[in-house]
């Protein structure tokens, strides 16, 4: 069967969700209204910021505030240039630059713009968390909370003044330069075996199963060699990043400064839980599982992914058929299947237009209209809240549970035969994101406690968390074994992202689990939410209780344990 390796590596790559939106309250509450304005793209033109300029305004109004040489007036006034220069214009011409690298791997140009904005961005953070630091003691901090930032945002700066040594940037620095030598080494992967070059398309066309499983092993070992090593310096970096901002641990870093509502040591107590109740659900539906029954979904045309797509949404939703049809007006998205293309897909955002994007690359068959719903559900939250998606737990609520939703009109765009089969493989995505992304979380939270990390310590422990939750046979390492981890670019881009994905699966789920009419209005109340970055109160306010409540793991497992075993229980699969 044809797109052994290319599926595989989709698997979870599809899911990545990118915006570069800001959580200052104004950029949301200024823009509500009843008309939902969207740029075309063909509009949107790449401008590299001033970022000099940007940089001489934060200086400038930091010595003012500090030695009181100015006044309300002249405060808000620069601190809206600033706003609009680093919110709006930098992160937008980010977006843009990674997009443009995203549709064309070996752009040059696009690639370094991203990764050198990525490391200016960073930089420039640390100088306006100085200014906040200054506001917050300051005569203006009313009149810039009131005008500027939303209430309460310079609470947390009120300590004292906050500054970054050189050393601090300089980790920042190197880390964007890791960066983008990984993405460079994955513009155009490729592996020499026995004189031959074998590309992703060349290695999924390979029909001697001997020789397939040789090219991968040579494939995996090349870029394993390549990219752990990459890896390794960036756990290191990381490390001491949540060290200088006087956390105990990377995890405690991460999850505070990405908003998380629960804790490093509840995460861990919600994987046990997964371990307990679903790693054998999984080993049994893996082994059961008749994956030659993808060979029954048909490839797809660009066009044809798009035009499944938008039937399987309008028939969910009056509005979300609009906005489907508001995205296509204005040429905001991307769909292909690609080796030349980034290795995966997400929804970004563009401030200066409030516009969001949709990026497939995908298979080049039929799941990848489900791929396309997963990152309509980020677009639509994204065009429904102007960019403030929520943490990103909640944002990816509102792409799988859309995917699940869209499940049960399936036979609308398929035969009833293709619709089972669909139905089955998403079923077992949604399975893979609560299980495999607990994995990958558990293997996060092993390299990052080892202070002497190794790659070859870094290939132990994947392999050890893979036979853990039933992701690997615990007597045999297969092909790729513990080495295809360096393919997972959240690992690498995005840690402690996946956990994420494990999180919102269960709330997807329990919005599955209603009456379809009930499971829809729920779930655009939900997302509608979304802007008042508080998951848990928001779950609570649609009827939804939290994925950490007791009880939740060995409901997943009975759902599961129900859904996916039909087939070998003889009973009838497609609802």
């Amino acid at each position: 069967m044809r797109r052994k390796l290319r599926a595989a590596l989709l698997l979870i790559l599809s899911l990545v969700l990118l915006s570069s939106c800001t959580s200052l309250d104004y950029l949301f509450s200024a823009l509500q209204g009843d008309t939902r304005f969207l740029a075309d793209y063909s509009d949107i033109t790449y401008v590299r910021p001033d970022l000099v300029q940007l940089e001489q305004q934060i200086d400038t109004l930091i010595d003012a505030v500090k030695n009181d040489t100015t006044n309300s007036k002249e405060v808000l006034e620069t601190m809206e240039k600033i706003v609009d220069a680093y919110y709006y214009e930098l992160n937008t011409m980010m977006s843009l630059a990674f997009l443009e690298y995203s549709r064309d791997l070996n752009s040059e140009f696009y690639r370094n713009e991203y990764y050198d904005l990525m490391a200016e961005s960073d930089r420039l953070m640390t100088r306006l968390e100085e200014l906040y630091s200054y506001l917050a003691q300051s005569p203006y901090r009313d009149a810039c909370e009131e005008k500027i930032f939303g209430s309460g945002f310079l609470e947390s700066y009120a300590d004292g003044p906050v500054s970054y040594p050189e050393e601090f940037l300089s980790l920042f620095r190197r880390e964007s330069e890791l960066l983008m030598q990984y993405s460079e080494y994955l513009a155009d992967p490729q592996v020499s075996y026995q004189g031959k070059i074998y590309n992703g398309v060349d290695i999924d066309a390979i029909e001697d199963p001997e020789l397939y499983r040789q090219v991968c092993e040579a494939y995996y070992q090349k870029y394993n060699t390549l990219i752990a090593s990459i890896y390794v310096e960036l756990v290191g970096i990381r490390q001491e990043i949540a060290r200088m901002c006087g956390y105990e641990s990377y995890a405690s870093y991460v999850f505070d400064s990405s908003g998380r509502e629960y804790t490093p040591a509840e995460a861990d107590t919600y994987l046990t839980g997964i371990r307990r109740t679903l790693v054998p659900i999984y080993r049994e539906v893996i082994a059961s599982y008749d994956d030659e029954r993808l060979a029954l979904l048909p490839p797809l045309t660009s066009d044809a992914v798009v035009s499944k797509a938008e039937t399987l949404v309008s028939s969910l939703s009056g509005t979300l058929g609009a906005i489907f049809a508001d995205m296509k007006d204005h040429n905001l998205y991307t769909v292909g299947s690609s080796d030349t293309m980034y290795y995966g897909s997400f929804q970004t955002y563009f401030n200066s237009f409030e516009t969001p994007y949709l990026f497939v690359n995908g298979t080049g068959y039929a799941e990848d209209v489900m791929t396309m719903v997963h990152e309509f559900g980020h677009f639509t939250s994204a065009y429904l809240n102007y960019g403030s998606t929520g943490s990103n737990d909640e944002a990816e609520v509102a792409s799988q549970a859309l995917s699940l939703l869209s499940l049960r009109h399936l036979d609308q765009v398929f035969s009833q035969e293709q619709a089972e089969v669909l139905y089955e493989y998403e079923l077992c995505g949604i399975l893979s994101s609560l299980n495999e992304c607990a994995a990958y979380t558990a293997f996060e939270n092993m390299v990052y406690a080892d202070t002497t990390l190794t790659p070859a310590e870094c290939n132990a422990y994947f392999g050890s968390c893979m036979k853990e939750y039933g992701l690997l046979d615990p007597t045999e390492s297969g092909v790729a074994g513990d080495r295809y981890w360096v393919f997972i670019n959240h690992l690498i881009e995005y840690p402690y992202y996946m956990i994420g994905y494990s999180v919102s699966a269960d709330v997807s789920l329990q919005i599955f689990a209603l009456p379809e009419e009930k499971g829809v209005s729920t779930y655009m109340d939900l997302i509608d939410r979304a802007y008042r970055y508080d998951f848990f109160g928001n779950l609570a306010a649609v009827g939804l209780q939290s994925p950490f409540e007791e009880g939740r793991a060995e409901a997943l497992a009975a759902f599961f344990s129900r859904e996916l075993l039909k087939r070998a229980n003889g009973e009838r699969v497609y609802p």
